[in-house]
């Protein structure tokens, strides 16, 4: 067996064997191309492809930044990712051999703590799906510890109704003089600043990719932007939504309720027929909330690091 960087012409096997081993997790070329090789930090050098004559048994994807995630984001020089893993047969003498390649590329000018899965913007799962049990078992053995488990969720947008106070609490908080609209010109510096880089990454893309100033609902006071949430991934499908989130200081004041509310009115209204999002701490708080609004949890998932 030989390990070798990926070359165009392995596209189509490493999709399939991708597709095989993550189920639930599947891609399309369109993904693979705009999410790896079109990534300003891709690197052929970081994308290893086992094989055994003409034969690719398996890949391992990884990245390390050459360009900031965004303006006023961190280089992390000190951080490396394991973004993708796929092995047909032999998970583990295979992805033992596989992983210490993807180190030795991730450490080659200097240590380096090595992250699985939770690169950003272009990751496709933020850590190992819990019922891939072979490829947990596989990162333990390799030294890795979990660092975060999170979940991804999804609604039913034909049976979703407001929750019940909803138009009160919209009430109380316009009355409060904070404002409920979609994007508009004049707000988009403060709503590119108001969050983090990882985040902004993601608003550009809708912005310039789709020109959708409809799918993005913020909340505004004073005339900045203290909460937002955007829905439609043209790297992924038009049912996703976020980043959503508000604010540090106007937390607690439920405007988090009436932008999650918005947002998936206004998926339903356009005929879409469920809403799901990536990736939500699974911290009981933020679950429950999510629970209250109908959503239910499609997949947990474990990231984890090696320093």
């Amino acid at each position: 067996m030989e390990v070798r960087c990926y070359s165009g012409q392995d596209t189509d096997e490493i999709i399939r064997i991708w597709n095989a081993q993550m189920p639930l997790n599947q891609i399309t070329k369109d993904m693979f191309i705009k999410s790896i090789l079109l990534d300003l930090n891709f690197d052929p050098q970081g994308f290893l492809v086992a094989c055994e004559g003409e034969e690719i048994l398996g890949f391992v994807y990884a990245v390390k930044r050459k360009i900031p995630v965004d303006v006023g984001g961190s280089m992390d020089l000190d951080k490396g990712w394991i973004c993708a893993i796929g092995i047909k047969s032999d998970i583990f003498r295979i992805g033992r051999i596989l992983i210490e390649k993807a180190e030795e590329y991730l450490n080659r000018d200097g240590k380096r703590a090595v992250y699985a899965c939770s690169y950003t913007p272009n990751y496709f799962y933020q850590g190992i799906n819990i019922k891939y049990g072979d490829y947990l078992q596989l990162f333990e053995q390799m030294g890795y510890e979990v660092s975060e488990t999170s979940v991804s969720m999804k609604i039913n947008l034909k049976e979703y109704k407001s929750p019940e106070g909803i138009a009160e609490l919209y009430k109380k908080l316009t009355g409060e003089g904070i404002l409920f609209q979609d994007l508009s010109i004049e707000h988009i510096p403060s709503w590119l600043t108001f969050q983090k880089p990882s985040w902004t990454h993601r608003f550009r893309r809708l912005l310039n990719e789709k020109g959708c100033f409809e799918h993005v609902n913020i909340a505004v006071y004073n005339g900045e932007v203290i909460g937002c949430n955007i829905f439609g991934d043209p790297y992924s499908t038009e049912e996703r939504f976020g980043p959503f989130g508000v604010r540090d200081d106007f937390q607690g004041r439920r405007i988090g309720t009436i932008l999650l509310d918005q947002c998936l009115i206004k998926m339903k209204k356009k005929g879409l027929t469920y809403a799901w999002m990536q990736w939500a701490t699974a911290a009981e708080y933020v679950v429950n909330m999510y629970l209250k609004f109908g959503f239910e949890i499609m997949d947990t998932y474990k990231t984890f690091v090696k320093m």
